[in-house]
């Protein structure tokens, strides 16, 4: 490497780390952080239960943002090309909140737990759940870059230590899996379409992919089996939707690459007001228990 190139690189660095320890940056990363919890209020929880998470993150990202340096840490090495792909990703997050957000909305409405008067107030909950997504936006983006800048040395560092071998096993077993998958998705709907629970092993199929837990915080799926699979499972599943964008052309692309989205399979559209009104009478049946 030049020299130049040398003192560009330090350059570089030297000024997004006076970036990030800008306090007026680091205040509003921890604002964003409470911003993205609070769109996580129907699908879990009470009200109160609600304003004690939402101070609690508040705090933590406090504590972990001015004590721990964290964006210091997450953005200690800039790579351009992933800065640009954690924003790309952040932008479809943020939009991909607002979504669930609205749908919780009316699904809490619809089973009860929500009063039914507000839904006079839909255009109000729109409003506030766009600006809010918006604000998560910066949350999102740190999350997402972290992700990104640790994974993608990891699949480097195991695809240079594979050997031929293990590569053509990984490349054949690969094809041989997504075919299976093609095969499966086309021919079955036991994994997204049955309106019984627990027909896979532990896996109320159908509410996994209505709810899209893979990139649903508030999916009711996520519950303490594996509260946070919508935090983890995120950057693979945004993957699976700019994947299935380009693979539009075979029938449940996102359901292959990924497992688990709802809206894009029409078959399961037909079956939606049925499984939603099921749920309805299973949720008043359970509360006249």
């Amino acid at each position: 490497m030049a020299d130049s190139d040398i003192l560009a690189a330090i350059s570089q660095k030297n000024s997004s780390v006076g970036f990030i320890k800008n306090r007026c940056v680091q205040c509003v990363f921890v604002l964003s952080c409470t911003a993205l919890a609070s769109l996580v209020p129907f699908g879990h929880g009470t009200i109160p239960t609600l304003a004690i998470g939402l101070v609690a993150t508040f705090l933590t990202a406090i504590v972990v943002t001015f004590r721990f340096s964290l964006l210091q840490k997450v953005f200690e090495n800039v790579v351009r090309w992933q800065l640009l792909l954690a924003i790309g990703f952040a932008l479809i997050a943020a939009f991909n909140f607002y979504n669930n957000f609205c749908w919780s909305f009316h699904e809490g409405i619809k089973l009860g737990v929500l009063p039914k008067r507000f839904e006079d107030f839909s255009t109000l909950v729109y409003a506030v759940a766009g600006i809010t997504a918006t604000a998560a936006v910066p949350a999102a983006f740190v999350y997402l870059y972290a992700f990104i800048s640790r994974f993608v040395p990891i699949l480097k560092e195991g695809i240079q230590k594979s050997d031929l071998v293990e590569k053509c096993f990984l490349t054949v077993g690969g094809l041989i899996l997504s075919v299976t998958l093609v095969v499966l998705y086309n021919t079955t709907t036991v994994f997204y379409g049955e309106p019984a629970n627990d027909l896979v092993y532990l896996a109320d199929s159908h509410l996994l992919v209505e709810q899209n837990s893979g990139m649903n915080i508030n999916s009711g799926q996520n519950d303490l089996r594996h509260p946070q699979f919508g935090v983890y499972a995120m950057p693979f599943a945004i993957t699976a939707t700019l994947l299935s964008s380009v693979l539009f052309f075979i029938p449940h692309s996102y359901l292959i690459c990924f497992g688990s989205e709802w809206n894009t399979i029409p078959a399961i559209d037909k079956m939606k007001s049925r499984l939603k009104m099921e749920a309805m009478v299973s949720q008043k049946r359970w509360n006249t228990r």
